[in-house]
């Protein structure tokens, strides 16, 4: 009995093999399992796939988190030094200030010490010449009243005389009771003046012993010689004496208490200077002379007020002391006088004595230049953190374009960002 290898569709009555009927079914069985393993397998990898994404996003938030963490531990560290330079610098100019203002204070305060004192000194002799002036004046006073009153008595008497004798026509006699009139009158002028110049006098010597009284308490170990009055030569004479006890030379001081300064006490005052045998010549003025408006050196003389005299007598001083160094390293050779003399007159010698004058003026200005220098370093410290806080911003800038919205919002690095774009702008 054979077997039939066909089939018939109920349906269409379509005859077909067994074999074609049987592969297409299994063959859409098998597509079904492998679409359904495929899905699976597809599922599985994505999920896979979003929990190692998830995974790198959390470790990339950490790294963030961490370098978030170092960058504001190293701005920290960063202002807690900038802090720490700072608070040195400003304790060590503090102190340097502080140093420098207590030196200058206490030398004020001696100097101060010494001005009261012979302030009350000189305040004294003053008082004492004022009394000695008032005295001097009512005497004066009183004598010309005495003498105006003996004048008017013998003008009247002569008058009368006159007026007798011209009713008598003695010319002869009238003439010489005139001349006795005249002779009164110029001895009344003549006792006027001699007072004037007495009171001048007194003016004079005050701020003579004002000189002296100033040496002796800056240079208490200088010779001072007083020219009594009436004698040929300066009011007085400082010897100067170095450490060794040696003489290093004379400084001649005139005190000129005028209202006009004469030119011919310049040509006197050279020659006093020639027969003492002196190196330096001042003359102390209270008018200086019409083309000088500050102390100066003029035909080998040096001219200053009261004021100026304070200071150039140090200068003076000093320069002495060291052509004495010179001269002793000079020892047994001619040309030591002539070296005295040509720095003692050089522009070099006067324009030492002005910088030493000046010298104030240019530690004003090295204490400026150290501030500014300051100021500087600070400048430099403060565009140094400027740097690193910019760097931070594009390191977390870079990482956030990266990452995107996953990454968290660091507020302080955004408004620093915004503050350095205005800072920019503005510059």
């Amino acid at each position: 009995m054979s077997v039939s290898n066909t089939v018939s569709c109920p349906k269409c009555q379509h005859n077909f093999a067994l074999e074609s009927a049987l592969t297409v079914e299994i063959e859409q069985k098998i597509k079904k399992e492998l679409n359904d393993k495929m899905t699976s397998w597809k599922t599985e990898k994505e999920a896979e796939f979003k929990a190692k994404e998830k995974e790198k996003e959390a470790e990339l938030v950490e790294k963030l988190a961490l370098q978030k963490k170092n960058i504001e531990l190293q701005k920290k560290e960063a202002e807690v030094s900038l802090a720490k330079e700072r608070a040195a610098m400003r304790e060590q100019i503090q102190n340097s200030l502080q140093a420098q203002n207590e030196a200058v204070i206490n030398s004020l305060k001696k100097e101060n010490e010494e001005q009261n004192l012979l302030v009350k000194r000189l305040k004294q002799q003053e008082i004492d010449f004022l009394d000695k002036e008032k005295s001097l004046k009512r005497q004066s006073e009183e004598l010309e009243l005495n003498l105006k009153k003996r004048a008017f008595e013998m003008e009247k008497e002569i008058t009368e005389k006159a007026h007798k004798d011209a009713e008598e026509k003695n010319e002869l006699k009238l003439k010489e009771y005139e001349k006795k009139l005249d002779d009164q009158k110029k001895l009344v002028e003549e006792m006027r003046r001699k007072q004037e110049q007495g009171s001048m006098q007194l003016q004079g010597e005050v701020q003579e012993l004002a000189i002296e009284e100033w040496i002796k308490s800056k240079f208490p170990f200088d010779k001072l010689e007083e020219i009594k009055k009436g004698v040929r030569g300066a009011d007085c004479v400082q010897t100067v004496i170095n450490n060794l006890g040696a003489e290093c030379g004379k400084i001649y001081y005139e005190s000129k208490r005028t209202k006009d300064f004469q030119p011919s006490w310049i040509d006197k005052f050279k020659e006093d200077l020639r027969e003492n045998g002196a190196e330096i010549g001042v003359i102390v003025t209270q008018t200086m002379p019409k083309e000088l408006t500050h102390f100066a050196q003029k035909e080998g003389v040096w001219i200053c007020t009261f004021e100026d005299f304070k200071a150039l007598s140090f200068v003076l001083r000093d320069s002495l002391l060291r052509v004495q160094q010179v001269a002793i390293s000079q020892v047994g050779r001619v040309e030591k006088t002539a070296l005295l003399y040509e720095y003692m007159t050089s522009n070099s010698f006067r324009m030492n004595i002005e910088t030493i004058v000046d010298g104030l003026n240019s530690l004003k200005s090295d204490l400026e230049k150290e501030k500014n220098a300051m100021q500087r370093i600070w400048k430099t410290r403060e565009k140094q953190m400027e740097k690193v806080l910019l760097g931070t911003i594009d390191l977390y800038g870079s990482v956030k374009g990266i990452a995107g919205s996953s990454i968290g919002e660091i507020q302080s690095l955004d408004w620093d960002a915004d503050l350095l774009l205005n800072e920019n702008v503005e510059i």
